[in-house]
């Protein structure tokens, strides 16, 4: 009895432990648990990056119809899986994405130690979202709405948030520039959850003279105080392959000065996506700064 519910919670208190390092999240972290690849492999970087899975990203950028479908395993056999399709209505763009994790399967007790039935402990994660251009202006606004169900044995946690925001495109230096308001809403539930409301100021730029796009994003907390900062780049190789990279200010809190390797590589992702006629294959992995190892498969179409 006490080993399978020490089991779930040992599963479910790394999980969490993981998720708070690699985000730096003041709230309940799950909210910030990686669903995508290219999310991943930028290392939470790339909130002005088009994906349809991905938590930390601007509602604003979604901009072309796609499909993608993804599985991200985490250490103590926690496993995310995720779908997700972006369509186009009425000159306006929707998303809807379904995100699970397990942490697994357990064997239940009573309070006189007598077996019960079995049960999972899992976080369900609905979202929709929707983006529009002015008819007019470089400018695109986006607004998005998720539904978080975590089940642990008894208990329960139901979370409706809210994000918006707003890009404006600068084509002639191939450059956007975005601000958006992510996770607020509030808690459906008897347990005390803290929602990390944030501010996070983005942009992306196509280097002139490089195949290269690098996307910066700073976030603040709730109180407009500085809370992190992320970057990365997509390196485009050829027509077929892209090379993802990504780093963040979490480097210096996870660096355990255990030997130079890990101080260089930890809390840093690199990924790649190869393309086959309209379907995009993509692998990444995040090397937390204890050594901790996080990857992922994703399957991408144009549709």
């Amino acid at each position: 009895m006490m080993f399978s519910k020490l089991n779930c919670y040992t599963n479910i208190l790394v999980f969490l432990f993981i998720l708070g390092n690699l985000n730096g999240a003041t709230g309940f972290p799950a909210l910030h648990a990686y669903h995508s690849v290219s999310s991943l492999s930028l290392s939470g970087a790339g909130y002005l990056h088009s994906s349809v899975l991905s938590n930390n990203i601007n509602p604003a950028v979604y901009d072309d119809r796609q499909f993608s479908a993804s599985i991200i395993k985490y250490p103590s056999q926690i496993t995310s899986q995720s779908v997700g399709i972006a369509l186009p209505i009425l000159n306006n763009l929707f998303c809807f994405s379904l995100n699970n994790i397990s942490y697994g399967v357990f064997n239940g007790y009573d309070d006189s130690g007598v077996e019960t039935d079995k049960y999972y402990s899992r976080d369900t994660h609905f979202k929709f979202s929707f983006s529009k251009k002015h008819p007019s202006l470089p400018i695109k606004i986006g607004l998005s709405s998720n539904y978080f169900f975590s089940e642990y044995q008894n208990y329960k946690i139901k979370v409706l948030n809210l994000s918006c925001g707003v890009i404006y495109n600068i084509s002639k230096y191939q450059t956007k520039l975005g601000i958006s308001f992510q996770n607020w809403g509030m808690n459906f539930s008897d347990l005390n959850v803290s929602l990390s409301n944030e501010t996070v100021l983005s942009s992306s730029t196509k280097l002139k003279h490089l195949p290269l796009r690098l996307y910066f994003d700073f976030v603040l907390d709730r109180h407009l105080e500085p809370s992190s900062l992320f970057t990365g780049g997509v390196f485009q190789i050829n027509k077929k392959l892209k090379l993802f990279f990504g780093s963040g200010s979490r480097k210096l809190d996870q660096n355990t000065k255990q030997n130079i390797y890990k101080s260089i590589v930890g809390s840093s992702s690199v990924g790649f996506s190869y393309l086959l006629n309209t379907t995009s294959i993509r692998y990444g992995v995040y090397n937390y700064g204890t050594g901790a190892i996080v990857q992922g498969v994703e399957i991408g179409m144009e549709i």
